[in-house]
């Protein structure tokens, strides 16, 4: 059964603000003043990913916009964490874009 309009709206909603944690834990594990702050920042950044990760490969509908049906290899790049921020905004754009052709 296909997720209907409000159901994508959560998982958007649920993303968007993984997406705004991931690029603040980024910035900071990249560009921290001080080796603290990186490790903090690495922390959050291992701990987002993970809960992205599940998030996306525990719902079929999402994996296959990560994967459009087929490419294991974009997959295993879209984890890894100097492509997941701006991977992950490209999939919330996808998403925008279903939640708009979804008639409710």
């Amino acid at each position: 059964m296909s997720m209907n309009r409000e159901q994508w709206q959560n998982e958007y909603d649920f993303l968007r603000q993984l997406y705004n944690d991931y690029t603040i834990a980024y910035r900071e594990y990249d560009k921290g003043s001080n080796e603290k702050k990186r490790k903090v920042g690495y922390r959050n950044v291992k701990h987002l990913l993970q809960v992205g990760k599940h998030r996306i490969t525990t719902n079929e509908e999402l994996y296959n916009l990560v994967t459009e049906g087929n490419n294991q290899y974009g997959v295993i790049e879209f984890f890894q964490s100097r492509y997941f921020g701006s991977d992950l905004g490209d999939l919330l754009n996808k998403i925008q874009k279903k939640i708009t052709t979804i008639d409710n």
